[in-house]
């Protein structure tokens, strides 16, 4: 693990985002994976970024910016 980050909405929706590396194969990669659940916790939702560690790094802000915009509407 590289580091997490606990979410919650001022709508209930809440959940958590983690950043993760495994070595697969004989290339690190890098996954930015956040989970949220709606307020009610009958639904969850997944985004999942992964690619290896050199794109990862190449890319950082446009993945921080996919990551940040993952949002949940509705119940």
């Amino acid at each position: 693990s590289i580091g997490d980050q606990v979410i919650t909405t001022s709508g209930g929706v809440r959940g958590i985002n983690e950043l993760f590396q495994y070595d697969i194969g004989s290339v690190p990669e890098v996954f930015d994976q956040t989970v949220l659940t709606n307020s009610e916790t009958t639904k969850l939702y997944l985004l999942l970024v992964q690619c290896d560690q050199a794109c990862f790094v190449a890319h950082t802000s446009q993945i921080a910016s996919v990551m940040q915009s993952f949002t949940v509407r509705g119940s």
